[in-house]
């Protein structure tokens, strides 16, 4: 059980800073006239992404060096961590391309009017 404390006591500092630093970016762009509910949605889903990843990062962490200190193969314990790094990897780029897509987020629009493409 303490375990499971010590995890959802880091994510929770995580997601505090995560969402500190989210609020001052909304700020920024507020200041600036740049301000939609576009952005606040992509401040909003940009930050439950990164502590939703953060978690799963945070429970593969402690299972694979569970696994191994209980005397498990430590090489099938980082290979556990390798895969779950490959396949979070996956799954953030499917739900960026979703949101993306639908339009969800304005972070794209404004910052790709601005490279050279040409």
């Amino acid at each position: 059980m303490q375990k499971h404390q010590d995890i959802l006591q880091q994510v929770g500092r995580m997601a505090l800073a995560t969402a500190g630093r989210s609020a001052i970016m909304l700020a920024i762009y507020a200041v600036v006239g740049r301000f939609t509910t576009a952005v606040l949605l992509g401040g909003l889903l940009g930050t439950v992404i990164a502590v939703g990843n953060f978690l799963a990062l945070s429970i593969t962490v402690s299972n694979a060096l569970d696994r191994a200190a209980a005397g498990d193969n430590s090489a099938k314990a980082c290979m556990s961590i390798q895969s779950s790094s490959v396949v979070r990897t996956a799954i953030l780029a499917v739900i960026y391309v979703l949101l993306f897509h639908a339009k969800v987020c304005d972070c794209c629009r404004c910052c790709l009017h601005r490279l050279p493409l040409s």
